[in-house]
C-alpha cells in the first residue's frame, strides 16, 4: 500500500479496503484470509490448524496506520480516506490493547512468531526452548516444526479458545507444559510499531478534526512508549530487547541483538543517549552497517547467519520492511546523513539483485520470492528523499 501510494493511490485504497473486509467484530484483523475457491480437501487441511476455513485465528504486525498515513498524504489529504479507514484501525489497535496487553502494563504480546511476521527470528529462540547459533539441517529440523506444533496445540488442546490460551500468560500452568503449551513474547519491534501506530492514528484523527479520538490515541501511544522504555531496556545487554515468558511464568530478555532492537527509534520520546546508542549500532560496521544494510541480526551476534541455506528466515539477511522502519526512525530524530547512507546501500542492493524477498547483507545475493510486495518499500524512500 505504501509503495503503491506513490504511483497509484487508488490501488492502495482498494488494497486496504480488501484487507478490512474480514475485520472481526472485536476489531481483530486476521493474519491471513484464505481464497474461497478452495477444494474440500484444502479446506479440511486448513481446519487441521484453524477454527474455520476463511481466515486465521492469529493476527499480524500492526503496521496499517503507516499505510493509511501514506494513502492520506498521497491522495492530497483527502478526508474521505480518513472517514472510511481511521476508526476501523483505531478499533484494531484497541483490540490489541484489550486482548494482548495481558499484564496491563502497556506492552502487548504475540502468541506466535507469525503474528509479528518475523517467523524464525532468533529473538524467539529461547521462547521456543532452543538457541540456534549454527543454522543447518539439524537446527532447521529442531526449530521449524515448532511453529506448526504450536498452532496445532492451540487448535487441538485449546480449540482456539483465546480465554484459555491467553489466560496462561500471567500465571504458571500446573503440570509439565513444555513449549507446545506456552509461548508468550513481547517483541520490541512490534511494540514500537504499535506505539508509533497509535501516534500516527492520533495525528490522522487530528487531521479529521476528531479531537477526542486524537487525544485518546496519543494517550495510548504515550502509555505504550513509556512501557517500552521502562520494561524493554536491558541493562545487562545495554540496549532494548524482546522479552518472553518462560515456562514458570517469569519474564526474561532474549539474548539476540536483532534489527527489532533498533525500532525504539520510531518513538519520539526515546531518551537522547539511547537514540545515540541506537544510531551508533546502525552505523557500526561490526553491527548493522553491512555492505548491503541492514541485516536482521547484528553481525557480531553469535546468531548472525547471512545466508539462506535452510528455511529459517530473519536470522541475518536484509529485509525491505525492516529497512523501511529503521529509516523512519532515523528520519524522525533528524539523522538525515544516516538515512542517506542506508538508502544508498539499499539502492545498490536493488540495482545489483532486483526486488526479492530478502538478501545476503554481505554479498547482495537474493533469496526467496521474486517481486515480494514489502520489498518494494524502497520506492517510498526514493520518493520521500527526492530520488524518484
Amino acid at each position: 500500500m505504501i509503495a503503491w501510494s506513490n504511483k497509484n493511490v487508488s490501488n492502495s485504497v482498494l488494497d486496504l479496503r480488501t484487507m478490512l473486509q474480514l475485520q472481526q467484530p472485536d476489531g481483530r484483523i486476521p493474519e491471513m484470509v484464505f481464497w474461497q475457491n478452495c477444494t474440500p480437501a484444502q479446506n479440511a487441511n486448513i481446519l487441521k490448524q484453524y477454527s474455520n476455513p476463511y481466515y486465521t485465528d492469529i493476527t499480524q504486525m500492526p503496521v496499517l496506520p503507516y499505510s493509511l498515513r501514506a494513502i492520506y498524504e498521497r491522495s492530497g489529504n483527502d478526508k474521505a480516506v480518513l472517514e472510511e479507514f481511521l476508526l476501523p484501525l483505531v478499533n484494531y489497535f484497541q483490540w490489541w490493547r484489550d486482548a494482548r496487553d495481558l499484564d496491563k502494563n502497556g506492552l502487548v504480546y504475540v502468541i506466535h512468531g507469525w503474528e509479528s511476521g518475523l517467523d524464525a527470528s532468533p529473538a524467539y529462540d529461547e521462547a521456543y526452548g532452543v538457541y540456534v547459533t549454527d543454522v543447518n539441517l539439524t537446527s532447521y529440523t529442531e526449530l521449524y516444526p515448532r511453529f506448526g506444533q504450536l498452532i496445532k496445540t492451540y487448535k487441538h488442546a485449546f480449540k482456539w479458545n483465546m480465554t484459555r490460551i491467553l489466560g496462561r500468560a500471567s500465571a504458571a500452568v500446573e503440570g509439565d507444559i513444555g513449549f507446545e503449551h506456552f509461548w508468550f513474547v513481547q517483541d520490541v519491534g512490534l511494540n514500537c510499531v504499535y506505539a508509533g501506530g497509535w501516534e500516527v492514528l492520533g495525528d490522522l484523527a487530528a487531521e479529521l478534526g476528531d479531537a477526542a479520538t486524537a487525544d485518546r490515541c496519543r494517550a495510548e501511544a504515550a502509555a505504550s512508549s513509556a512501557a517500552i522504555h521502562a520494561l524493554m531496556f536491558s541493562d545487562e545487554h545495554s540496549g532494548y530487547r524482546t522479552t518472553y515468558r518462560d515456562a514458570d511464568g517469569k519474564r526474561r530478555f532474549a539474548k539476540a541483538n536483532t534489527v527489532q532492537n533498533l525500532f525504539p527509534l520510531l518513538l519520539g520520546d526515546t531518551p537522547t543517549d539511547r537514540v545515540a546508542a541506537l544510531v551508533g549500532e546502525v552505523t557500526s560496521e561490526t553491527k548493522f552497517n553491512a555492505p548491503y544494510a541492514l541485516p536482521t541480526v547484528a553481525m557480531d551476534d553469535p546468531q548472525f547467519c547471512p545466508t539462506f541455506d535452510y528455511d529459517l528466515m530473519w536470522r541475518g539477511p536484509v529485509w525491505g520492511i525492516t529497512n523501511w522502519f529503521v529509516l523512519e526512525g532515523l528520519a524522525r530524530h533528524g539523522f538525515d546523513s544516516a538515512v542517506d547512507a542506508v538508502l544508498d546501500k539499499w539502492t545498490a542492493l536493488v540495482q545489483k539483485s532486483g526486488i526479492f524477498e530478502h538478501y545476503n547483507p554481505l554479498t547482495g545475493e537474493p533469496y526467496g520470492a521474486v517481486g515480494l510486495g514489502m520489498s518494494t518499500l524502497i520506492v517510498d524512500w526514493l520518493y520521500r528523499t527526492g530520488r524518484a
